[in-house]
């Protein structure tokens, strides 16, 4: 689903709300992804399935906490870089569902 993402942590730590308002987020594919006992959240740019085209790191075992309308909060666990030696930050999507195509 195409989707604007807007993180609302920085390695773990919360953004102002006014940050968050200023923020233009990403747009792009939404997609969930299960592997074994994994869950992972990414978004990547519109038309492009390869892996390098994730345009933020995923978000591994997201939950949702929210959903009114189009728009869903979810929660997870998030490396810089998608490096698995990283250190894991708790992370937050505020996501809007856009429709299927830009």
């Amino acid at each position: 689903m195409y989707s604007l993402v807007k993180q609302v942590r920085v390695n773990g730590i919360q953004r102002s709300d006014k940050d968050l308002a200023n923020d233009p987020g990403i747009r792009g594919t939404l997609t969930l992804i299960r592997a074994g006992h994994h869950r992972t959240l990414s978004i990547q740019e519109y038309g492009n399935s390869r892996s390098d085209s994730r345009v933020l790191p995923d978000l591994w075992e997201p939950q949702l906490l929210a959903w009114v309308g189009s728009q869903m909060v979810f929660r997870g666990f998030q490396r810089p870089g998608n490096d698995e030696k990283a250190p894991a930050f708790m992370q937050e999507w505020r996501v809007t569902l856009l429709g299927e195509h830009p």
